[in-house]
C-alpha cells in the first residue's frame, strides 16, 4: 500500500529518531488523536525535550514528524501525509523511493527510515532490511584533510568536526555536485560561513582550493573558532525565570555567541560552549531578565543554556 520510502541520508539523526520512536511508542502516556495530533509533541517541548513525564496524543504523521524534529532536524511542527514528502525532501536529508523494491518489502529499510501512503498513512522502520546497505545512500567515507592545498590552509576562521558522514560539494546547497565527503570525526578547517549555515571549507579535491559542507541548524559539526575554547559542555545551565509562548521559534546568530549556564554573569568558567555566528538555535519560550536584558535559554548541537538576545534574531 505504501507509495513512497524515505531514506533519511544521515544515520546518526535517523537512529535518534527511531529510538525516540521506541520510548515514545513505550510510553503509555501517549496515544492516538487526530483532533490533538501535536499534543504530544507539546506535552515533551514542554517537559524539557524528554519523553518521561509528558502526557499527550499523536496521529501517525505528527508522530513520525516529531521524532525527527526531536532528534535535531530543523522543520516547523507541522505537515501530514499529504505534504511530508515535500517538507522533508527539502531539508536535503532525504532520498525518495518510489519503485516496488522499496515500496513493497521492508528489504530495504533503514532505522529511521519512513514508508508513506500519502493519502493516508506512515510508519516508521526501526530495523533495518536483509538488504539495506551500511551506511547512508550518498554518503562518501573518504576523509577530508588539508595537505598540499598551500593556497587556503592556514587561513580558516575555525575548525569544525563532523558528527556524521557528510557530503563536501561543488556549492553551497543540495543541489550542487559531490565531490566528495567527511567520515564521522573528521575536522575541516573552515574559511567562511555562509547565510544559510553552509561551510566553506578547505578542500584539496577541488580545483579552487575549497568546497562547501552543510552545518545548517548547527546539527552536522560541532564548531570552534580560532582562539576560542570549546567551552565545557558537561556544565548544566540553572532553569530560567519567565516563559512567554510568543518568543519560542528559531533563531540566528549575528555574531559569534557564547552558551551560558548563568544569565548576565561574563565569566569563561560558566562557558558552556561557543556557537558560531550565522547558526541556528531555537528557544522554547523560556528566558530571563537581567538588568534590562532578555536572556534567551537555547538549545543548540545537542546542549542548553542561556545567550543574550541581543546577539539573536528570530528567523
Amino acid at each position: 500500500p505504501w507509495n513512497v520510502y524515505l531514506e533519511c541520508l544521515d544515520d546518526t539523526l535517523a537512529d535518534k529518531a527511531a529510538a525516540i520512536m521506541e520510548e515514545i511508542c513505550k510510553n503509555d502516556n501517549y496515544g492516538y488523536s487526530q483532533p490533538n495530533r501535536w499534543a504530544g509533541y507539546n506535552a515533551i517541548i514542554n517537559n524539557g525535550r524528554k519523553v518521561a513525564g509528558g502526557k499527550g496524543d499523536f496521529d501517525c504523521s505528527s508522530l513520525v514528524l516529531a521524532c525527527y524534529i526531536l532528534a535535531g532536524l530543523s522543520i516547523a511542527a507541522s505537515g501530514y501525509t499529504g505534504n511530508m514528502k515535500s517538507i522533508l525532501l527539502a531539508t536535503g536529508k532525504f532520498k525518495a523511493y518510489t519503485d516496488a523494491a522499496h515500496t513493497g518489502s521492508s528489504a530495504y529499510a533503514k532505522r529511521g527510515g519512513i514508508y508513506l501512503k500519502e493519502s493516508s498513512h506512515v510508519v516508521m522502520a526501526l530495523s533495518k532490511g536483509s538488504k539495506a546497505s551500511g551506511t547512508a545512500s550518498g554518503a562518501s567515507q573518504s576523509t577530508a584533510t588539508a595537505s598540499g592545498n598551500k593556497n587556503y590552509v592556514g587561513k580558516g576562521i575555525g575548525s569544525a568536526t563532523a558528527k556524521s558522514n557528510m557530503n563536501v560539494r561543488t556549492g553551497s546547497s543540495t543541489a550542487s555536485g559531490s565531490i566528495g565527503g567527511v567520515t564521522k570525526g573528521a575536522s575541516v578547517e573552515v574559511l567562511e560561513i555562509l547565510a544559510n549555515g553552509w561551510y566553506k571549507i578547505v578542500w584539496p579535491g577541488a580545483s579552487c582550493g575549497y568546497a562547501y559542507t552543510s552545518n545548517a541548524g548547527g546539527q552536522y559539526y560541532t564548531y570552534v573558532a580560532n582562539g576560542a575554547t570549546a567551552g565545557n559542555a558537561s556544565l548544566k545551565p540553572v532553569g530560567a525565570k519567565s516563559f512567554a509562548k510568543g518568543i519560542a521559534g528559531a533563531y540566528k546568530t549575528t555574531t559569534n555567541l557564547n552558551m551560558r549556564t548563568h544569565p548576565g554573569v561574563l565569566k569563561s568558567e560558566n562557558i558552556i560552549t561557543e556557537i558560531p555566528k550565522g547558526a541556528t538555535v531555537r528557544n522554547y519560550g523560556y528566558y530571563t531578565m537581567v538588568e534590562g536584558v532578555k536572556w534567551l535559554y537555547i538549545a543548540y548541537d545537542g546542549k542548553e543554556g542561556f545567550s543574550s538576545s541581543e546577539y539573536l534574531k528570530k528567523s
